[in-house]
């Protein structure tokens, strides 16, 4: 039998990081980064050495408000709606603006608020569920290093579920991952090649 795999995104991480390997640079479009998360989760257990089949993709990422950012709130719904075709399932929360908008000063912009929370609850209840074998974190937020370790002392216990982390293999300089000092996290390491053959150039404003 197969290893049942979920694949768990944290979005804007994956987004930024993507910016940061690939498209370096102050004058970079917005839309250069974003990528097709269930694209990119099968990119990512199709890397695997052993028999896997990927169970699900879940993927979290801040919600514009629809009054206070009604476009941006329509193109986040636009490609929310796309994923969700694609049989992945979006967990949402309301992004926090800066108290003056939409005029912030400068370097203030909206920013998440208790994503990565939601995504480590998700992972430790959908262990404890046996809804997987295999847990992907996609992300770098050294927040969610203790989630990792929970599931390495369930492994540990119990023997499963497994977890791996994955993250961009940037060409030139470093490429930060998730780690555990003594500890062999394996990451899959997802080079330009695979992000261009997930990237997402859809201008969902339209």
């Amino acid at each position: 039998m197969p290893d049942r795999v979920v694949v768990f995104i944290d979005y804007e991480n994956v987004y930024w990081g993507a910016r940061e390997a690939f498209h370096p640079g102050a004058q970079v479009s917005g839309r250069m980064g974003h990528i097709d998360p269930v694209r990119l989760a099968k990119v990512i257990v199709g890397k695997s050495l052993t028999l896997r089949h990927l169970e699900a993709t879940r993927i979290y990422r801040g919600m514009p408000s629809p009054s206070l950012d009604p476009r941006g709130y329509r193109a986040w719904r636009a490609r929310t709606a796309r994923w969700e075709k694609s049989e992945a399932t979006v967990v949402a929360r309301m992004l926090r603006y800066p108290s003056i908008w939409p005029n912030p000063a400068p370097g203030k912009r909206p920013h998440e608020k208790g994503i990565d929370v939601a995504l480590a609850l998700d992972v430790i209840d959908h262990a404890h569920r046996g809804a997987y074998d295999v847990a992907i974190i996609v992300s770098t937020d050294t927040d969610l290093l203790p989630t990792i370790e929970m599931l390495q002392r369930m492994r540990a216990t119990t023997g499963k579920p497994r977890v791996e982390v994955a993250a961009w293999d940037a060409a030139v300089g470093y490429s930060p991952r998730l780690r555990i000092p003594g500890s062999n996290v394996w990451c899959h390491w997802l080079h330009e090649a695979d992000y261009r053959q997930v990237q997402d150039l859809t201008d969902y404003t339209r």
